[in-house]
């Protein structure tokens, strides 16, 4: 009995394991993913626009030490933000 209950914990730790997809995010594009121009792309996103004006000032700084990393900024409601984490 003890053995079928170790079987069943083990195939669920698989499954919820084989679940992570890594670096992904919900619309499929990965965050630091490859881009074509051989640049890294940077997603962030934000539901303030004080928040967005922030990360655009601090990005500038960014782009000194890391010039070969796109960053992109989105701003969205809290809700739809929410529901991209939640999926994640």
């Amino acid at each position: 009995m003890r053995i079928r209950w170790a079987s069943i914990g083990v195939l669920l730790i698989v499954l919820t394991l084989a679940g992570c997809s890594g670096s992904q995010d919900a619309s499929g594009e990965g965050g630091g993913k490859e881009e074509s121009d051989g640049g890294k792309k940077l997603t962030l996103w934000v539901f303030a626009d004080t928040h967005k004006k922030f990360f655009e000032t601090v990005t500038q700084e960014f782009k000194k030490t890391h010039p070969d990393v796109k960053v992109e900024i989105n701003l969205m409601e809290a809700k739809a933000l929410y529901d991209k984490y939640t999926v994640i």
